[in-house]
């Protein structure tokens, strides 16, 4: 894969759906995969070839590099890149750097998108979520829950997953109320933090593969769930 050094690539700092920290560890969620990699550039980068190299390379933590290609559109690859060469030619500026050729080591074997999913609970209390994450096991959300008028006890019921239930007694009304499932923390706009938590059943959220069965109970306006979704690429 020959991407061009100048072209619309942006770097973040990220997360994987499992692990709370930008950082590298040392056992992946999932087999990771490793490939080399070259970066090719139409005009000589010599004046420039350091500060590339400090960005792209040797940083301790992972960052997205895009896939664009139609099966994998809108995915990214949790990736850092080591063991860079330069890449030297005779091009349109003369003799010089061109390129730059590493190793590309990646979290795992899958591709990653980020999702959201909203529902509108003010009205219908059930609803169907499609996880259609290629990753084994289960994907743990974000979820975001606004309140209403009113507030008070609430209860979220995921029917598929042996009907696990998130309950947060006393809300406040119109309210917006934050769970994380990695890290474990839940949030209020409203509450306090001692609060919130002490009313909170510490059910975090998870999704299934496919098909999520979710019922709500109480005055609930809004239901977010937010995660990374997962495409295997090999």
């Amino acid at each position: 894969y020959r991407p061009s050094l100048g072209g619309n690539m942006e770097y973040i700092i990220t997360k994987n759906n499992r692990k709370p920290n930008n950082v590298i560890i040392d056992k992946p969620y999932n087999d990771s995969l490793e490939y080399d990699i070259e970066f090719i550039s139409l005009n000589k980068i010599d004046d420039n070839f350091i500060t590339i190299c400090d960005w792209l390379l040797n940083q301790n933590d992972y960052r997205p590099f895009m896939y664009h290609q139609w099966k994998s559109m809108f995915h990214y690859a949790n990736c850092v890149f080591t063991n860079p060469e330069k890449i030297e030619a005779y091009g349109v500026d003369g003799w010089g750097i061109y390129g730059i050729k590493a190793t590309m080591k990646m979290d795992s074997s899958f591709l990653w998108k980020k999702t959201k999913n909203t529902f509108n609970t003010s009205s219908t209390k059930t609803f169907t979520l499609n996880n259609i994450s290629e990753l084994r096991g289960y994907t743990y959300p974000t979820l975001i829950i606004k309140t209403g008028s009113t507030g008070g006890d609430i209860t979220i019921q995921n029917v598929s997953d042996n009907n696990k239930l998130i309950v947060i007694k006393e809300t406040l009304p119109n309210d917006t109320i934050t769970i994380s499932s990695y890290p474990r923390t839940i949030t209020s706009l409203l509450s306090d933090k001692q609060t919130i938590y002490n009313n909170f059943n510490k059910s975090f959220p998870r999704l299934l593969q496919k098909t999520n069965s979710i019922g709500v109970v109480g005055d609930v306006t809004q239901l977010t769930y937010e995660y990374n979704e997962g495409k295997l690429l090999v």
